[in-house]
């Protein structure tokens, strides 16, 4: 696809975005816009990357503009659907390879600042995140703030054009019955295959950086109250295997509890700490090392047996609370 040298980057990126969503699989796309040429005969530059995304009035969320990588879109697309509800979000974002370190976090927290509106708009630029709209909450403007300059902190400046409209109501929440358990954790395995959750060196402390990683997880979790995960930390090699299998539980319980502070319902999620015993990677390579310093979720399976023993509980419960009618 060549664009002619009218085209703005704004419909370029859509349009684009939406041929790459809709193309079947094998086939590729590759895109131009060329650059503006001045009057004089020289080429402007080209404008400055961006990601939109539109909550309207009816409850339907557009992503457009670039993300990163194939993993970026998907699990993009996941955190809005937790938050906005997956049927009424519409991904046509495009795939640019040579954005900005740090752009997903940038989008996520746009994204969490919309979902307090009941409709409006953000826009992400490589310096900064604009969130414009209008909210049922009367404090919405400095919860929108509170949010952005939690998940932003020094990193990025941020503008806020947000209103309080008393005739709305509050923004509806994602459909109560949740996400199949299968969707759960393939939401869950996309997030961290885009960016682990990262600790300092030999702490238990997860990095500032990866609090928004954290926050994408949490949004899942709270579309599937009822899945069980086990939530699991593994080391590399180095040091003792006693020190690794210690510094993994302590890192898979700094999860949890990150999870916990974020209201997240953890009854269904358990800890354990590895070690060294289940590497992905060849510990010998320091890109072997990194791959298996990790935190995963695991989706704990209920046998027919303990689904059993649930119904006869419930049953029993039932029988008791007739028996004192």
């Amino acid at each position: 696809l060549v664009a002619t040298d009218h085209a703005s980057q704004e419909a370029f990126d859509r349009i684009v975005g939406t041929l790459e969503s809709d193309l079947p699989e094998l086939f590729s796309l590759q895109a131009v816009l060329p650059p503006k040429i001045l009057k004089d005969g020289q080429t402007a530059t080209l404008d400055v990357p961006e990601f939109v995304a539109t909550r309207s009035p009816e409850g339907i969320v557009q992503l457009r503009g670039r993300v990163p990588t194939e993993l970026a879109k998907v699990s993009i697309g996941a955190f809005a659907g937790a938050l906005f509800g997956g049927e009424t979000v519409y991904n046509q974002t495009r795939i640019d390879g040579e954005l900005p370190d740090g752009w997903p976090g940038l989008v996520l927290a746009g994204l969490e600042g919309l979902a307090e509106l009941n409709r409006g708009a953000v826009l992400v630029q490589p310096d900064k995140v604009e969130v414009r709209g209008v909210g049922a909450d009367p404090e919405v403007t400095s919860v929108v703030s509170r949010i952005l300059a939690v998940r932003l902190g020094d990193a990025s400046t941020f503008e806020i054009d947000v209103r309080h409209d008393p005739s709305l109501v509050r923004p509806s929440e994602p459909d109560e019955t949740g996400l199949e358990p299968e969707q759960c954790q393939m939401q869950i395995k996309a997030v961290l295959t885009e960016r682990q959750i990262q600790f300092d060196p030999g702490e238990s402390t997860i990095e500032a950086g990866s609090q928004g990683v954290l926050d994408a997880i949490a949004q899942i979790l709270r579309d599937c109250p009822d899945t069980e995960f086990e939530i699991g930390g593994h080391t590399d090699s180095q040091g003792s295997e006693d020190m690794n299998r210690n510094l993994s539980q302590n890192r898979a319980d700094a999860v949890l509890s990150g999870l916990l502070a974020r209201r997240v319902l953890i009854s269904t999620l358990t800890a354990r700490g590895y070690g060294e015993v289940s590497p992905i990677a060849d510990n010998a390579t320091e890109e072997g090392r990194a791959l298996n310093r990790r935190i995963e979720f695991r989706l704990i399976e209920k046998s027919a047996a303990d689904e059993s023993d649930s119904e006869t509980t419930a049953q029993v419960a039932q029988e008791d609370a007739d028996g004192q009618d």
